[in-house]
């Protein structure tokens, strides 16, 4: 078990301190949460919807929904990957399992999420109307499919990044990398028909497809892709927890 039932309160507790932390001294405070997936959507949108949008009126929302999906696996990853390092300091003093401050790290990017989400909804109203219950769900699914990604990136790296603090670079560039192998600014359909095989490879390239057509309320034909990506974040997961396990224990000592 990666968490036990007295560790919940532990976990929010970090959560809020991360929170606390990364916005304290700030203007414009947690706020940047919801300017800078709007930044870079005005950018993108700008320069793709000509290219795209008289393909597909609903584009606009559907690179929106990418691009906070993929906010929320970025910076849920990072925050997993680069946690131990953060918490050196309780580590050394306290004999608190350490998936526990993993977790935590990602559920801090899962708050802002949440204000994302938000921000989402309000769009969603003006290109395919307000998305009704059944829709919240499904994106929240996608959602945490996203976040147990993340936490597979922070199983297998955070361990590796005590040692090696080359790796927050290294993911920095597999990140930029991923943002645009997955069908984020271009639409899925545009991956050739003998790749999308390979494609689900990348199991946030049918995660957010499928975030996509349920805020478009389209139909999604990727359901046996989708399986896959979902059995792959399930077969990672596993293999993440058993590595962890044996690549942690001289975690303490090398901090």
């Amino acid at each position: 078990m990666i968490l036990r039932r007295r560790h919940p309160d532990l976990v929010w507790l970090l959560v809020a301190s991360e929170l606390k932390q990364r916005y304290s001294g700030s203007i414009l405070g947690i706020l940047w949460v919801l300017v800078k997936p709007l930044f870079l959507f005005a950018v993108l949108n700008f320069v793709f919807s000509r290219i795209f949008a008289f393909q597909d009126p609903l584009y606009p929302i559907k690179l929106l929904t990418g691009i906070v999906l993929w906010n929320l696996f970025s910076e849920a990853s990072m925050l997993s990957l680069t946690s131990l390092v953060a918490r050196a300091n309780l580590i050394t003093r306290a004999a608190v399992p350490l998936p526990v401050f993993i977790v935590s790290a990602a559920i801090s990017a899962a708050i802002n999420f949440i204000f994302n989400l938000v921000i989402l909804f309000v769009f969603a109203s003006f290109y395919a109307g307000f998305p009704g219950a059944g829709e919240a769900v499904m994106l929240l699914a996608a959602a945490l499919a996203t976040l147990a990604l993340a936490v597979v990136v922070g199983l297998f790296l955070s361990p590796l990044f005590v040692r090696y603090r080359d790796m927050n670079q290294i993911w920095e560039v597999v990140l930029t990398a991923g943002f645009y192998f997955t069908p984020i600014i271009y639409p899925i359909t545009l991956i050739p028909e003998k790749f999308r095989t390979l494609a689900v490879l990348n199991p946030m390239t049918y995660i957010v497809a499928f975030a996509q057509s349920v805020i478009a309320r389209e139909p999604f034909t990727g359901q046996a892709e989708l399986g896959w990506s979902i059995s792959i974040i399930l077969g990672a997961f596993i293999l993440a927890t058993a590595s962890f396990r044996l690549s942690s224990r001289r975690v303490a000592e090398r901090l």
